[in-house]
């Protein structure tokens, strides 16, 4: 069964590294999303949903609108519905963690992370 992963992250570098690194691990289906509007859109795809999220937090509102809303992948993560998730963030505080983690995420790795450990915990948490 094919296994498809959305990368939700601003930062074209770090959604390259990530992708770089879970592609090296097997995984070939691999989307990204930049911004809000963009991730909810692809996590409506019933033809292909994702195995996994990989989600920001601090996150641009939509294609047409730049603002960083610094809640972003918390909105995110209450839409999301049957698919596991982790969130990759520059947060680093206690409480962040806790709120991640109490959303459903199967795991949070502060920036800067070793996308090798991203992709590991990928494989433990949908296999390959």
């Amino acid at each position: 069964m094919k296994k498809t992963i959305l990368v939700v992250e601003d930062q074209r570098n770090h959604s390259l590294l990530l992708k770089y690194a879970l592609e090296d691990k097997g995984y070939d289906d691999i989307k990204t999303a930049a911004d809000i509007e963009t991730a909810l859109k692809m996590l409506q795809d019933k033809k292909n949903p994702p195995s996994l999220v990989c989600l920001d937090i601090m996150l641009p509102k939509s294609p047409d609108d730049p603002t960083i809303d610094e809640e972003g992948g918390f909105r995110i993560a209450k839409e999301i519905k049957g698919v596991p998730f982790i969130f990759t963030s520059v947060y680093e505080r206690k409480e962040e963690i806790e709120r991640g983690i109490s959303l459903g995420a199967k795991a949070f790795f502060v920036k800067p992370f070793d996308t090798e450990d991203v992709a590991v915990k990928t494989q433990e948490i949908i296999g390959k």
